[in-house]
This record gives structure tokens, sequence and C-alpha cells, in this order.
């Protein structure tokens, strides 16, 4: 479990330096129509200049590293993910969420269905559509027993799918059969 904020809000982690693209205009129109009900802080890693300016619930974090203790620490203190792509294949960041053991709120874009199993590892709504993220936004704010079963199976599938040494070993095992194959024709 990740430790509970003084207010009682949940803490919701975005990642991407081209805020645009990685739909950070939807999110941060999804966040404003929460219902107040929902308590929440929404945490922006971006190197994008000028994101949301005032906007209440959150927070800006600029010239956090890959991989720095600081952006490993924003990702321990998350309850979950949230990478609305406009347009990304399988980025490294959903990766680092699942790993994380974070629920992922995601889009239907490229490959990001496979790697994040709506029900099963987060939630996958339509591109662009803020209400429908809104509304994914608000079920993990307010489910927490959603959020550790989601979480749990976020970690288990990044181990079995996404490890890079038991990938490293299946590629080398394909690799040696398409040999042995070519040799035995």
């Amino acid at each position: 479990a990740r430790p509970a904020r003084a207010d009682g809000a949940v803490n919701v982690l975005f990642v991407g330096g081209d805020f645009a693209r990685k739909g950070g205009e939807t999110l941060l129109q999804a966040f404003a129509g929460l219902p107040p009900s929902v308590k929440a802080h929404l945490h922006i890693v971006t190197k994008t200049e000028g994101v949301a300016n005032g906007a209440a619930n959150v927070t800006v974090h600029r010239d956090v590293a890959p991989n720095s203790e600081r952006l490993r620490a924003l990702f321990a203190e998350a309850d979950f993910f949230a990478f609305p792509t406009r347009g990304d294949c399988l980025p490294l960041a959903v990766m680092e969420a699942l790993a994380a053991g974070l629920p992922v709120i995601t889009t239907n874009v490229a490959a990001l269905p496979e790697a994040v199993t709506h029900g099963e590892t987060g939630l996958v709504v339509p591109t662009d559509n803020a209400l429908a993220l809104s509304e994914a936004i608000g079920t993990l704010a307010t489910d927490g027993a959603l959020r550790m079963r989601l979480g749990l199976a976020a970690r288990q599938a990044a181990l079995s799918r996404f490890d890079a040494a038991t990938n490293y070993r299946r590629l080398v095992d394909v690799v040696k059969n398409i040999a042995v194959e070519r040799k035995m024709r």
C-alpha cells in the first residue's frame, strides 16, 4: 500500500516529455472535471513549459531526470499512473509504472492495450476523451480495492512480459531454434 496523503487524496502520476502528444491537455481537462467528492492530486513530470499554471491539486515537476532518485520517489508515492497518449507505440514510462505495481490508465493507441489489459492491469480509454478519462480517474481514485488488485496484476504482468533477463533468454532461445532448423534443412 502507498503512503496516504494527509488530506486523504490519492496521488496520480503522469510522466511525459512531450506534454501535448502524451495527452497532457486531455488529462488536465479530465482532472478539472472530477467531482468534488474525488480526492486526488496530479503530479506531472514533463519538460514542456507553461503546463497547468495555477491548476488546483496539480504539481508540475521539472528537470526530473530519467531513472533519478526523484522520479523513483514519485513512482513510489503514486497510487496510479495516467498516460492518455495521442501517439506512442509502447512507452517506457508505462512499463515502468506497471513494474512499480501501479494500475495504468491509458488510451487505445498502438500496443498500449496489449501492455495494459483493461480491467486487469489498468483501464484503457478512447484517445482525446476527457470525459472517459475523468471517469476512469474517478473510479481508481475512489476504489482502493480495485487499485490494489490492478496494481498487483500490473506488477506480475511487468515481471512476466517485460523483464529484460527473461526476454533476453527467450530471444536467444528463438534465435538458437531458428539456427538449428536451418542447419537441419
